[in-house]
C-alpha cells in the first residue's frame, strides 16, 4: 500500500522500489499511520492484492502493529 501511495504521489521507480524493500515493521506501520485518510483511501482504491501462503499471518502482523483491531480474528 505504501508503494502504491508513493507511485500516486509521483515517486520515481527507484523510490517505489525503496519503499517495497523496507522490512522494518515499525517503520512500515509508522508510515502507514502517517498517510492520513485521503491518501489511504486513494491508495486503497488502486491497491488490488498481495500474495501470501498464510491466511492468518498477515492479520496477526497487522494486529501486532496496531493497524487493525484484534477483533478481526475473533
Amino acid at each position: 500500500m505504501l508503494a502504491t501511495d508513493a507511485a500516486l504521489c509521483g515517486a520515481a521507480p527507484a523510490e517505489v522500489t525503496r519503499v517495497l524493500a523496507e522490512r522494518d515493521p515499525e517503520a512500515v506501520a509508522g508510515a502507514v499511520t502517517e498517510l492520513g485518510a485521503g491518501r489511504t483511501e486513494a491508495a486503497r482504491a488502486l491497491f488490488r492484492s498481495f500474495g501470501t501462503c498464510s491466511i492468518t499471518d498477515p492479520l496477526t502482523e497487522l494486529i501486532e502493529l496496531d493497524l487493525i483491531p484484534a477483533t478481526v480474528l475473533a
